[in-house]
């Protein structure tokens, strides 16, 4: 006789996120496509629209959105009130794995991976969100995998180079293939003012968000707040912000 163990943690996460108004889900091919700087500005351009956002990095072994918001490792303690709370950034309620590990490398495998990706999730309490947003790490591995079985709606951020752009369709097929309905498409980085996947996106029944030009003074704002809110990146993000709430459905 066998026994088939569910983790009771991924039908608690399943009712967890189901009560929010959605989910978004930043993934992307590679890495150094700036999927996590998009995933933090639209949160902020969520909340200047009344949204109460939550915003997860759940790049579990190197976590970076606290260094963009210039949070330093004492600004992220754990504070326990029925779950994790999170830390408040200029309304922005923050998750992150640096809140455990600290300057700690977290060199994680397999099932492990797929363990603390359920546990953050388990732990955060969402008190007060309506639309969270989760930065995943770069790559098709676990932790894709493991968000899409979940009611969220993944976001594609890609650059408009060759192999960004090859990347991004191996992903999309990933998500085709895997039944996902709801996928979008942001073109990051752009340096043409026409979407190259536009086509592409919507053969697969699939949105395309829109092209965010390449801005190439926005280093100069990293981990100051109140510049990443007045530059020119975040001024784009706002512009495709009534797309993004038309994606979510909200």
């Amino acid at each position: 006789m066998s026994f088939t163990f569910e983790d009771p943690r991924v039908e608690y996460v399943r009712v967890k996120l189901a009560r929010l108004k959605g989910v978004l889900v930043f993934v992307s091919g590679k890495g150094g496509v700036g999927k996590s700087t998009i995933a933090t500005l639209t949160s902020f351009s969520l909340l200047s629209r009344g949204f109460k956002v939550g915003l997860v990095d759940m790049d579990l072994t190197n976590p970076t959105i606290h260094v963009i918001l210039g949070l330093s490792l004492s600004d992220m303690r754990v504070v326990e009130d029925r779950g994790v709370k999170p830390v408040n950034v200029h309304g922005v309620n923050l998750f992150s794995p640096i809140m455990f590990i600290g300057e700690n490398p977290l060199p994680l495998r397999g099932s492990s991976i797929v363990n603390a990706l359920r546990e953050l999730l388990t732990i955060s309490n969402l008190d007060g969100v309506e639309v969270l947003l989760v930065d995943m790490p770069p790559s098709i591995k676990e932790e894709v995998l493991e968000i899409i079985r979940y009611d969220v709606k993944p976001v594609v951020v890609t650059s408009q180079d060759p192999l960004g752009l090859w990347s991004a369709k191996r992903l999309l097929k990933l998500l085709k293939d895997e039944g996902v309905s709801n996928v979008a498409v942001v073109e990051n980085m752009a340096m043409r003012r026409d979407a190259i996947l536009g086509d592409y996106v919507r053969s697969l029944g699939y949105t395309h968000l829109g092209i965010i030009p390449f801005d190439q003074e926005f280093h100069k704002t990293i981990g100051d707040v109140e510049g990443i809110l007045a530059s020119k990146l975040y001024g784009n993000i706002h512009g495709i912000t009534d797309s993004i709430i038309s994606f979510l459905g909200v």
